[in-house]
């Protein structure tokens, strides 16, 4: 009979040997996968800048530029677009912060009740999301501003801003999912790489920090939502750009539909690849997956708007179809000086007055 340190000793080896196998067959299937890239803050005085927050600004600055350009070209009022711009990006930064303490971490605000003024302090994409709509709405409104023609212009700077966000995202490493041996997902590094510093300190220094998922477990290969996120806004904006360049038939709204259609489905599906224990669940669904249903009954509702005769008109006029080199529109004025005297064109319809922003309409 085999004595109890024999055993052990057995047992311990053939423990070692099924972990050296599985290491082997890890090290094979972990090969092509991304490196953990860690991205370091700039020195700047007492305020360093931390590569999240320079993404989002390029983002803000980059989304607004591409939202004004295709404004112009699209029968909309550059100032209105402003006016609804600035007010959409700080509703949205406020509801971003409110859905993350209220729906994310409800625990937290009440122990701490401040945190709700705190807005640098958790936010949630979706809810900047949510906060961006109800801005929109009410404010456009105000102004007697197109739901859709508008609404296309807002989402087509919003997609390249809310993709370098994105990108934050995944500097920061701060939506990271269960294991996994996909080629996208991201090899975090080993505990203790910086022996030399405090516990304290290793959970502020960028490059020495301890990462571990939800379950504890670290040095291991694992989704990262927030790239995945980066790849799937990145080709949304392409199929926007490719639908802005060649289908110039398109009618207003066509924009907010294809991106409620094709976001919200996606990012659906992204959610169960989450750890259970990461986000709170009502009705079994994470707040994002709860806001995924109704973005896709909101596409719904646009293509249902686009069918109504008052706003099918084409998005391209006279004005916008010259910034982008197209010949004019037929029966338009430009047509008919081209045609001759002769032409029998048809005058156009009176056009509906643009969104103009008031003095009173500004208090």
């Amino acid at each position: 009979m085999r004595d109890a340190s024999g055993l052990a000793r057995q047992a311990n080896g053939a423990t070692l040997a099924r972990h050296h196998k599985h290491s082997n067959y890890s090290l094979g299937r972990t090969q092509l996968m991304l490196p953990f890239i860690e991205l370091t803050s700039i020195p700047l005085g007492p305020l360093p800048i931390q590569p999240f927050g320079l993404l989002v600004a390029t983002g803000v600055l980059i989304g607004t530029s591409l939202g004004a350009k295709y404004a112009v070209q699209h029968r909309c009022d550059e100032d209105a677009l402003r006016y609804l711009g600035m007010r959409v990006i700080i509703v949205g930064v406020m509801m971003a912060h409110l859905v993350d303490v209220f729906l994310y971490t409800p625990g937290k605000v009440m122990d701490d009740p401040l945190l709700i003024l705190r807005f640098w302090e958790g936010i949630s994409s979706y809810g900047g999301i949510l906060g961006a709509t109800l801005a929109f709405f009410i404010w456009a409104k105000r102004i007697n501003a197109n739901y859709l023609r508008y609404g296309d212009a807002v989402v087509y700077g919003f997609v390249p801003g809310f993709t370098f966000g994105r990108m934050g995202c995944a500097t920061a490493h701060d939506h990271l999912g269960m294991q996994s041996d996909f080629f996208l997902a991201v090899k975090l590094p080993p505990l203790n790489r910086c022996p030399e510093l405090k516990a304290s300190e290793m959970a502020q220094t960028r490059g020495c920090q301890n990462w571990k998922l939800p379950d504890d477990t670290y040095n291991v290969t694992a989704h990262d939502l927030g790239l995945y996120e980066v790849f799937i806004c990145a080709a949304l904006f392409a199929i926007l750009y490719l639908i802005k360049r060649f289908w110039t038939s398109r009618r207003p709204g066509t924009m907010i539909a294809v991106t409620c259609l094709y976001y919200a489905p996606i990012r659906f599906m992204l959610d169960f690849l989450r750890f259970q224990e990461s986000d709170p669940h009502y009705l079994g669904l994470t707040p994002a997956q709860i806001m995924c249903v109704l973005t896709v009954l909101a596409g719904i509702l646009t293509i249902r708007a686009m069918r109504d005769p008052k706003n099918a008109a084409l998005m391209e006029t006279e004005e916008g179809r010259a910034a982008l080199k197209l010949p004019p529109l037929p029966g338009s004025k430009s047509s008919s000086d081209a045609g001759g005297a002769g032409s029998s064109a048809k005058p156009n319809a009176k056009a509906k007055p643009k969104a103009k922003i008031t003095s009173k309409k500004r208090k």
